[in-house]
């Protein structure tokens, strides 16, 4: 069965990702709708990004640039295989999508891809960066959708066709730094021209850039580009949900949730905003509103895995066992190797006396990540009551031996 679509959608996806082969964890609109598809690998950061279809068609798609295993994932409208992979080099013709809208004229058609939500799962899982390091305040988003283009772009303007031209080698670039560079060429190159399309292009290159840099670690950069590009494009919920997941990955948590509430003021029905929301709350310790925001998330959409295994891992939290176990026994039974909800399973039937599933169920871990409470607290970063299921357990195997 292919997985689904959750981004970032950095997305935030905190739980295991849609790839079924090496999950991991997410965060990830108009502007650039981030799909988050994320493998708990290397930097798990999960961001939406802004696309220009093939020298003919300007189009947001969320991809979830992971850089692992899956982070090759090429729109927000294309679903993994069964293997959770997804083709990199797919026509982006090819791909159909709802919620197309006006962007610029290609072929008689244009269109901005709709994400249903990528990151499969949880906003992503987030690197921690010293927030100390990171000088001042962000200013408030205020996102005002009756700024944005409102009629097709000129087509015919051969600087737009060599613009997407380079947005697509940009988005193709066999290395983040490589990327880096060329969001700096468009930048550049076209900043300063004197045509209406420029705003718009230009802002979605600034905040392609951000996503790249956070990727790389250069926080401070990334959020001076997020500000660049909102300030370009009002009317973008993008950059504000991506200026938003690399907030939380410095844990500067109320105003990333600051953004994720502005992305929600012009958009209710963001699956990954509702999701990423869910994220910073956790993060503060405030259970019920994290477990109002996933459900949200996963009404919205009802397909985005990894906000049905936060919502699944703060029931937990909660209290509410039975139903934690119904989310996660659904979950893998869609995703047979969704390796978060496999452990959490495990060691939650542990934690219930019923010691023969929980092995049988541990031993379906391939992550061996999941096996170092350092990493599943601080890095993965489960909610207290699971991490002390995980530890209890951890600590009768190692006694075993």
């Amino acid at each position: 069965m292919s997985l689904p679509m959750p981004t970032t959608m950095l997305l935030s996806f905190r739980a295991s990702p849609a790839s079924v082969t090496n999950a991991a964890s997410c965060h990830c609109h108009s502007h650039s709708h981030r799909f988050l598809i994320n493998t708990f690998r290397d930097i798990d950061h999960g961001l939406r990004t802004s696309h220009l279809s093939s020298a003919s068609s300007f189009s947001s798609a969320a991809v979830y640039l992971d850089d692992v295993d899956i982070a090759a994932a090429r729109t927000d409208c294309q679903q993994p295989n069964s293997s959770g992979i997804v083709n990199r080099n797919a026509p982006l013709n090819d791909i159909k999508c709802d919620g197309m809208r006006p962007v610029f004229e290609a072929h008689g058609k244009s269109s901005r891809r709709r994400a249903l939500l990528a990151g499969g799962l949880m906003p992503v899982m987030l690197l921690s960066f010293p927030s100390t390091n990171i000088a001042g305040t962000v200013t408030p988003a205020k996102i005002d959708l009756s700024k944005a283009p409102t009629h097709p772009f000129d087509a015919g303007d051969e600087r737009l066709r060599e613009a997407a031209s380079l947005f697509q080698k940009a988005l193709s670039a066999p290395t983040v730094e490589e990327e880096e560079s060329l969001w700096t060429e468009v930048i550049d190159k076209y900043g300063n021209l004197d045509a209406e399309w420029v705003s718009d292009i230009v802002s979605r290159a600034w905040g392609n850039r951000g996503n790249s840099r956070s990727r790389q670690g250069k926080m401070e950069e990334a959020l001076a580009d997020f500000d660049r590009s909102i300030e370009l494009a009002p009317y973008a919920a993008d950059p504000v949900l991506n200026r938003g997941v690399t907030l939380e990955s410095l844990g500067r948590y109320e105003e990333a949730a600051a953004d994720y509430e502005a992305v929600l003021l012009a958009q209710p029905n963001d699956p990954a905003a509702w999701n990423n929301l869910g994220n910073v709350k956790a993060a503060s310790g405030l259970w019920d509103e994290a477990l109002s925001n996933y459900r949200r998330a996963v009404q919205i959409a009802p397909e985005f895995s990894f906000a049905a295994a936060n919502y699944a891992l703060i029931l937990y939290q909660v209290g509410k066992e039975n139903e934690a176990f119904k989310q996660f026994r659904s979950l893998l039974r869609k995703y047979p190797e969704f390796p978060d909800v496999r452990a959490a399973l495990a060691v939650t039937l542990y934690a219930q006396g019923l010691t023969a599933e929980a092995e049988t169920n541990w031993g379906r871990v391939e992550d061996l990540r999941y096996r170092d409470r350092n990493w599943v607290r601080n890095t993965r970063k489960w909610p207290p009551r699971l991490v002390k299921a995980l530890e209890g357990f951890l600590d009768v195997k190692a006694v075993a031996k």
